[in-house]
């Protein structure tokens, strides 16, 4: 999010009203940790929602599949609510195989 992506915040999203959820941890590194509040202003100024949600446990590793499971449950969740099916992984078998023969070019 503080590389290549941040430079898609700078513009008004033209009547879209996209979000984004921080996923934390209580472990992260201080240097990770001190971007946030960066990141949640520059967000915050194109009206966008920006919120966070921090993983679940004590552990590292604990809280990394506390958030997987929540991205997994979000997407799947936001597919049904948009009427899609989000079962269907034919784009992803393309590109595994595409990766597999070394061409990844679309």
């Amino acid at each position: 999010m503080t590389h290549n992506d941040i430079m898609g915040w700078e513009v008004d999203h033209e009547g879209m009203k996209p979000g984004v959820v921080l996923l934390r941890s209580s472990c992260e590194h201080p240097g990770v940790a001190s971007r946030y509040p960066f990141v949640k202003a520059l967000v915050g100024k194109t009206g966008a929602f920006c919120g966070e949600f921090w993983g679940s446990g004590k552990e590292l590793l604990t809280q990394i599949f506390s958030l997987i499971l929540l991205g997994d449950y979000a997407s799947v969740y936001l597919a049904l609510l948009r009427g899609l099916d989000p079962t269907p992984i034919a784009t992803i078998d393309e590109m595994k195989a595409r990766m597999k023969d070394g061409k990844v070019e679309a």
